[in-house]
């Protein structure tokens, strides 16, 4: 199925007081002149330092001038994707990030909607270490030391679909609607908030499916645009409680309380001429659902940063609980049924330390951390409340980096250490252990130039469900069974980027995992001996090497240019099978700022890939969009009221495949749902209010950079 574009770029890092991620750590002295007024920092020099693997990048007035959310300063840091259309970032190309706020990691979404005014800098993490150890990279939002008042923040996203694109009814796509309040004074912060949405999306793919050791064949037919065989539905509601408080300069805490409520339900529906062996052909109408429903998850964390002697400790332990109903459903107008009523419990465990400090005036960097995972998985039969299956899953990471800088402008580090996992899934009991391995190359030769090269070794954990010891029927000739026996992904990558003229960023990068997880079909028969497709997870190797250039560039007049071009080969093998996909994608988008009108404008080109591939199936063909946008700033600049437009324009011809092949199972899938876009609207208000409390004078940093 199609993957809507998501440019989720965001990567910032640990700030020099308390650095949760490994060979991390800035310096920025000059703790001299005095700042008095609410959120304002004063800055000489350059706003952006480079070292090492951190990236810095100071938030002036002027940098602020225009945005409502902290998300929209993203646009300002080379190398991130930043889509005003839904808010969604990346970095260099890639979506493997991770978002703080001082060192706390915190709802993506509401990081995103906080207040710009609240933050005196930006600090990109390229290639993480510690327990971020994995993630591409890592965007840490630093507050202000002055930042005191209150701050709410008020948003309504409506997206329309006009003309029955979406299907007979539902040209109300999506809404979305976050209220989120703050309150800082002194020691003490409080954040509540909350936010509902709900979507749904019509598409319609073509499937043409063949079993040939059972002599049957079904052939769908066509169905009017405005009936799409597929519609997804989801309905959510997020509250969020936080509180920090500041001990004393050298100790803080923070406690964290999120409840996410959700249903969500994905049908299809259509007809198809099935052909059978010595039978004639008759035609089927199907119908399938699956809904989660009673859907709770509640997560509670507890934080912990300071220093003790001249070690900056970070210490965090969180745990959720999630409970939800499974409920799956077939029928044929040929008389067969499927009913599939589970349900599910899930509770995780996270937590860990890490503590590092600098050795000979900053030239030696080192950091330790270990963190343990554990997760129990127990799978019901509703009604009867009988188990299923449990999953009993432990990890631990154990590593050390040591970062030398022998240069302002060179820099290296290292990172050795240990995964451990336990996985106990009924009878079977799957143990490995691993090693963590990473290493980091910078180096800036001149101001113009800034290259950086690195290599990571991240083993982890499979994911929820693989692993159980049960499986069920998904249709009368299809059934669906996790493998205990999985061995955890060991994920190899090595990158490297060049920053020429803080404009353009040329990337490369090559990565390879050895124990990448997919279901696998294969032939089996029944007590009678009739065939049947038997899917299980198993672990496969897949290797992808892509390029990639991506263009940050501002001008003094409001004009501001935002580009990522990449090329991506894909690979995927398990035993004598073996597919490979070569695909281009990338997006472009221009601003312009206008001061005397509080108002900005952009126009964006997105081209998507459809390409996917796993040793049994390999998907193409591209997808394209065109939006133009306007944002309003209004009653000095509180209220922001938003109109996006997609054109009904295109290069791209919209039309998508994706063939899967095995013994006993073939589908050839096929759809063109590009026009579904064509003259979406989205239209959205913002409302900031904040009130800043009398601020005494505080001696806060300046930084020279």
């Amino acid at each position: 199925m199609n993957k809507s574009v998501k440019c989720i770029t965001v990567i910032l890092a640990l700030i020099s007081s308390c650095v949760a991620t490994a060979a991390n750590t800035i310096s920025l002295n000059n703790d001299t002149v005095a700042v008095n007024q609410l959120g304002e920092l004063q800055v000489h020099g350059n706003l952006t330092r480079h070292q090492g693997q951190n990236d810095v990048y100071i938030i002036t007035d002027d940098i602020r001038r225009g945005k409502q959310t902290a998300g929209e300063l993203l646009r300002e840091i080379n190398g991130i994707t930043y889509d005003p259309r839904d808010q969604s970032v990346s970095y260099l190309g890639s979506q493997n990030l991770v978002i703080l706020v001082d060192s706390i990691l915190k709802n993506e979404e509401f990081i995103k909607s906080m207040n710009p005014g609240k933050f005196s800098r930006i600090t990109v993490v390229n290639n993480p270490g510690g327990k971020y150890l994995g993630y591409d990279a890592l965007i840490n939002f630093v507050t202000s030391p002055v930042y005191q008042g209150i701050d709410t923040y008020e948003s309504a996203i409506v997206h329309i679909s006009p003309n029955n694109r979406n299907g007979e009814g539902h040209d109300l796509k999506w809404n979305n609607d976050r209220v989120n309040f703050c309150y800082t004074r002194d020691k003490l912060n409080i954040e509540i908030d909350v936010n509902y949405s709900w979507y749904t999306q019509g598409m319609t793919f073509y499937e043409d499916i063949q079993f040939p050791l059972n002599g049957v064949a079904q052939t769908m037919q066509n169905r009017k645009d405005s009936n799409p065989s597929n519609i997804q539905y989801e309905n959510r509601l997020t509250g969020g409680l936080g509180l920090d408080y500041t001990i004393n300069p050298n100790h803080s805490v923070s406690l964290l309380w999120r409840i996410v409520p959700s249903t969500t339900r994905n049908t299809n529906s259509y007809s198809y001429l099935l052909e059978k062996v010595s039978e004639p052909t008759k035609l089927v109408d199907y119908a399938s659902s699956r809904i989660l429903k009673n859907n709770l998850r509640n997560t509670f964390g507890a934080y912990y940063r300071g220093k003790l002697s001249q070690w900056q400790i970070d210490a965090d332990i969180t745990y959720t609980v999630q409970n939800w109903d499974d409920n799956r459903f077939v029928s044929r107008s040929d008389g067969y049924r499927l009913s599939n009523l589970r349900h599910f419990r899930q509770d995780y465990f996270w937590g860990g330390v890490s503590a590092n400090r600098e050795f000979c005036d900053g030239r030696w960097f080192l950091s330790l951390s270990s963190y343990v995972m554990s997760a129990d998985i127990t799978d019901y039969l509703q009604h009867t409340n009988t188990k299923l299956s449990k999953n009993s899953i432990t990890d631990n990471t154990t590593v050390a980096t040591l970062q030398f800088q022998p240069l302002n402008n060179f820099s290296m580090s290292a990172t050795i250490g240990s995964y451990v996992y336990h996985n106990n899934a009924g009878p079977v009991t799957t143990n490995a252990i691993k090693p963590r391995l990473a290493t980091n190359l910078f180096w800036r030769p001149n101001k113009d130039i800034l290259l950086r090269a690195s290599y990571s070794m991240t083993p982890s954990l499979p994911s929820a469900g693989t692993t159980v010891d049960y499986g069920n029927y998904q249709d009368s000739l299809i059934y669906l069974a996790g493998n205990p026996a999985l061995a955890p992904n060991v994920f190899h990558q090595v990158g490297f980027n060049a920053n020429l003229w803080r404009v353009f960023t040329v990337y490369a990068g090559f990565n390879m995992n050895t124990n990448a997880i997919v279901p696998i079909s294969k032939a089996r028969p029944t007590p009678d001996g009739t065939p049947y497709v038997f899917q299980q997870y198993q672990n496969i190797s897949t290797k992808n090497w892509s390029f990639g250039l991506n263009i940050n560039k501002k001008w003094n007049n409001g004009l501001e240019i935002y580009s990522n071009i990449s090329l991506v080969n894909m690979e995927a093998r398990y035993r004598e099978l073996h597919r490979q996909k070569l695909s281009p994608s990338g997006m472009a988008t221009l601003y312009y700022f206008n001061q005397k009108l509080s108002g900005l404008a952009f126009i964006q080109y997105i081209l998507v890939s459809a390409a996917t591939v796993s040793p049994q199936r390999i998907g193409y063909g591209y997808y394209d969009t065109v939006t133009i946008g306007i944002d309003k700033l209004l009653f000095n600049n509180k209220l922001t009221l938003s109109l996006y437009y997609n054109a009904p324009l295109h290069i791209a011809n919209g039309e998508t495949h994706s063939d899967f092949f095995s013994p006993a199972y073939n589908s050839v899938s096929y759809g063109n749902n590009q026009f579904r876009s064509d003259n979406f609207l989205v239209i959205k208000a913002q409302f900031r209010f904040n009130s800043g409390f009398k601020v005494r004078k505080y001696n806060r940093s300046v930084y020279d950079l």
